[in-house]
């Protein structure tokens, strides 16, 4: 376990922390971090970057698209009630 004290920086409009190089040794490089705050306490945690299309694939797989298709059945009766078959209403009136 690394500590070390740092304080808040401008950064550019920003304002961060420094890192000292001691405490990213150990760290990889180019990852995102996962920020926490609880209470007085800011959490840092590295997570696996994935890029967004590679996990389309695993969510359409988990998905139950069966359970979801009878959910349409309500949009099959609005569809069927004919008010579409009729004319918008005319405004009156000025409009402005």
């Amino acid at each position: 376990m690394h500590r070390s004290r740092t304080r808040l920086v401008r950064i550019g409009n920003s304002q961060g922390f420094r890192v000292p190089k001691a405490a990213m040794a150990n760290l990889p490089q180019d990852v995102e971090f996962e920020m926490t705050v609880t209470g007085d306490q800011i959490t840092l945690r590295p997570v696996d970057a994935i890029a967004p299309r590679d996990s389309w694939g695993a969510l359409i797989d988990a998905a139950d698209l069966e359970a979801d298709a009878a959910d349409f059945a309500d949009w099959d009766a609005a569809l069927s009630d004919g008010l579409d078959d009729e004319p918008p209403p005319v405004p009156t009136g000025r409009m402005r």
